[in-house]
């Protein structure tokens, strides 16, 4: 069974993630667990493991949550950066993972109305980055567990997760990745952290 790493509070909100992430653009030369790490985020970022990491999320859930209180929650995932990128990343992923837990699947209960351009590229949200539609009468008095598949200042789930309050009962937020920024304690010691705990489960 596989447990989240790292717990915390990020712009307001407790956050659980299964990983470390060290972005390229500043852990050129991280070691070797964590470059698998971060390749194997990309490649669920453009859709190719939905099957892996779906099993691996829902490990994770259930370790934290258990099976009975999951039966009762509603997963829904934070849409990528266009509608397009969102099917790819999110739609079959969502299946695996609400059919393992016996979630209720609520791809599509938090919508894109207008593509973006994604903020690794930009470095900052864009016009359209919050141009998002909740389907609150499918989230209305509902238990959310929320997933984005990388955190980093929070500000999307921030967005997300106050308007999902308005309607719902709870929501609790989950990730794939957080991201480790430069001085912290991840930066400063790359090899001793949660990542390695799921090396034996996760084949790396």
């Amino acid at each position: 069974m596989v447990n989240f790493a790292t717990h915390g509070w990020v712009n307001g909100h407790f956050c659980s993630t299964i990983f470390y992430y060290y972005p390229i653009r500043s852990f050129s030369n991280t070691n070797e667990l964590n470059s698998k790490i971060r390749n194997k985020i990309y490649d669920f970022k453009e859709g190719r493991n939905p099957n892996e990491i779906g099993e691996l999320v829902s490990s994770a859930l259930i370790s934290t949550f258990g099976k009975d209180k999951l039966r009762n929650c509603t997963f829904v995932t934070v849409p990528a950066s266009s509608v397009l990128r969102t099917e790819k990343r999110c739609k079959s992923f969502s299946k695996i993972v609400s059919s393992i837990t016996g979630m209720e699947n609520g791809y599509n209960f938090v919508k894109r109305c207008k593509d973006s351009k994604p903020k690794h590229i930009t470095g900052c949200e864009s016009e359209n980055y919050y141009s998002l539609f909740i389907e609150k009468n499918l989230v209305m008095n509902k238990r959310i567990i929320l997933f984005d598949d990388i955190i980093t200042s929070g500000k999307t789930i921030d967005f997300i997760s106050k308007r999902l309050k308005w309607y719902c009962k709870s929501v609790d937020v989950v990730g794939l990745g957080k991201t480790v920024s430069r001085g912290s304690n991840e930066y400063l010691n790359q090899n001793c952290l949660g990542n390695a705990l799921v090396r034996a489960k996760y084949g790396l």
